[in-house]
């Protein structure tokens, strides 16, 4: 871009930085917070890393992060087996990151350090909250938009697509078709907890994704 061309590069960086909403994140402790966000960041590093191994027997994780994996070398499809085999859940949400993002996860996480971790705004700064449903306990919100990543690495297959029958709001049917979807959970009632929690926290508008109203 031409630095003398009366500024509009400029102005379209401000637009651009303009539309990235304030974001707080919220909570404290090891399970919350910035200290969380700091540990999901590596966490998700260094599943990237086995995410792109070349070597056909994996790689060999770090024992203070995966224990359960200490010593042995391991593929990306046989740690996303045995993750959800043996429902090591804590590491759920770091495989949906790697697995939506792919080979353009390191550009997601260094977007997410540099927008909102390092500028690191105040709760009352904040136009956006990002909370983990445990720091969110307690706590209540007039709009809240859950997100499903609790879900994602849980979804066994799609279902079967569905024709459902609707009233508009003239009182005529119409008719949609729904996407359904197959959960595969041992550990049932808890996660129906977990749910739970983060959808009571709206006070007023509660936005769902269409995996997590379908789930409901």
């Amino acid at each position: 871009a031409d630095a003398d061309n009366d500024g509009s590069y400029d102005e379209a960086v401000t637009k651009i930085e303009a539309e990235i909403p304030r974001v707080h994140i919220f909570g404290k402790g090891e399970s919350s917070g910035m200290k969380k966000w700091r540990q999901v960041v590596k966490d998700v590093t260094e599943l990237y890393n086995l995410f792109t191994c070349e070597d056909a027997e994996g790689m060999i994780l770090t024992r203070e992060k995966f224990p359960e994996f200490a010593g042995r070398k391991v593929t990306w499809d046989h740690f996303e087996k045995t993750v959800r085999d043996l429902e090591y859940n804590q590491y759920g949400a770091s495989i949906s990151v790697v697995n939506k993002f792919g080979k353009d996860t390191m550009k997601a996480l260094d977007r997410f350090q540099d927008e909102i971790m390092d500028k690191n705004y105040k709760e009352e700064e904040a136009q956006v909250i990002l909370t983990t449903v445990h720091a969110a306990k307690g706590m209540e919100w007039d709009n809240v938009q859950v997100l499903d990543d609790m879900l994602d690495f849980f979804v066994d297959k799609r279902g079967p697509v569905q024709v459902r029958i609707y009233r508009d709001s003239n009182g005529k049917k119409r008719k949609a078709r729904v996407t359904t979807w197959q959960f595969a959970f041992k550990d049932f009632e808890d996660t129906i907890n977990f749910v739970y929690v983060a959808c009571t926290r709206a006070k007023k508008v509660l936005s769902l994704p269409g995996k997590l109203t379908a789930f409901l």
